[in-house]
């Protein structure tokens, strides 16, 4: 498993802060290029979904893993991939971008197991289990600013 960009990134907006959406919370992490604005596959994969999973996500692609979980990249500016299409860790799939609901350039990235589900209003990351915190999956400091480099690499 690998980190979504190659190149320095940083972390915007971490995974279970309490805020605007519709659930109450964000269930991804949002993260910025620095040196490459370029989106990856963090594992291998099969593209299952484009643009799927309501307008405010704007350009997104979705990758279901051969164990079961399944990644999801949004608010890209283009989408490099096909439906369908076999897609190895650190393939490009698409462009850092601010489509849909977003305030500036940025990749929001969810991570879900068994497939994608939105939790409902007034949950809260404990109580949806299916939804994966990316930092700890990629295992990186669970903090806003700039990622270090990765503790471990670990299969999706």
């Amino acid at each position: 498993m690998q980190l979504p960009y190659n190149g320095r990134c940083k972390i915007t907006t971490l995974f279970g802060k309490k805020g605007a959406w519709a659930c109450g919370w964000h269930i991804g992490v949002d993260m910025v290029g620095l040196t490459d604005k370029n989106v990856r596959a963090i594992a291998d994969g099969t593209i299952t979904g484009l643009n799927v999973h309501g307008s405010s996500y704007g350009n997104s692609v979705e990758i279901k893993h051969a164990d079961g979980k399944v990644s999801f990249y949004a608010h890209l500016k283009t989408v490099k991939v096909r439906k369908g299409q076999s897609v190895k860790s650190g393939d490009e799939i698409g462009v850092e971008g601010a489509t849909g609901n977003a305030t500036g350039s940025h990749l929001h990235l969810e991570l879900h197991q068994g497939g994608y589900k939105y939790p409902a209003k007034g949950t809260s990351p404990a109580s949806c289990p299916w939804l994966l915190d990316p930092c700890e999956v990629l295992g990186i400091e669970k903090k806003v600013g700039e990622v270090e480099e990765m503790v471990q690499l670990s299969k999706v």
